[in-house]
């Protein structure tokens, strides 16, 4: 651990002391450090680092589906209607009715529904909120949002406190310790964003 550099951070009438401190662990990945007076709100100076952080490119998932949306229903069945599905019967076996069957079918799939290849690179804000509390979260905004819309101040804070501690009671399950991330080759963000 290194101490950075700084200033006296707290100001008195009679001394300056440096009370507040700045430690990292590598003093190389800090870019910039400063700290500013702030003599309106406290004694104390603010004071900040930025830290280069290398964080990983989202990894693209490719996935195919059959767009529905856009299939002209009219049109499909009336390919349907016009197969000569009657072909089927004079197959020999079961396996070349099936195999007749299926390729007939995909082929009129493939015709009006064709499949689409998509590139997706969301992801999540951050590795350790998993979709489970991703969910408690939504639904303690829900919670939050009807209450504000009731005009009722206690409903509000008892709804809205306990869909926030539901998320913090499944993180905390869950064991989300975001020090398995900021490990240093984990290459993710340092700190766990107040999100809960």
């Amino acid at each position: 651990m290194t101490i950075l550099p700084l200033a006296p951070t707290h100001h008195t009438a009679e001394s300056d002391t440096l009370l507040d401190l700045l430690v990292v662990t590598d003093p190389s990945d800090v870019t910039h450090l400063g700290q500013l007076p702030i003599p309106a709100v406290s004694r104390h100076d603010l004071v900040y680092c930025v830290i280069k952080v290398k964080v990983p490119k989202p990894k693209v998932k490719i996935i195919k589906y059959r767009d529905f949306k856009s299939m002209d229903e009219a049109s499909f069945m009336y390919d349907v209607y016009s197969t000569p599905w009657q072909n089927l019967q004079t197959l020999q076996s079961v396996d070349d009715m099936v195999e007749a069957f299926n390729t007939t079918i995909l082929g009129l799939y493939d015709k009006h529904a064709p499949v689409v290849t998509k590139r997706i690179t969301k992801r999540r804000p951050v590795p350790w909120i998993t979709c489970e509390i991703l969910s408690l979260m939504a639904q303690r905004d829900s919670m939050y949002r009807r209450a504000r819309r009731a005009k009722n101040v206690l409903q509000w804070l008892r709804s809205y406190l306990s869909g926030r501690r539901q998320c913090v009671q499944v993180y905390m399950r869950l064991n989300c310790d975001p020090a398995r991330y900021t490990a240093p080759d984990a290459n993710v963000a340092v700190g766990l964003p107040d999100v809960l």
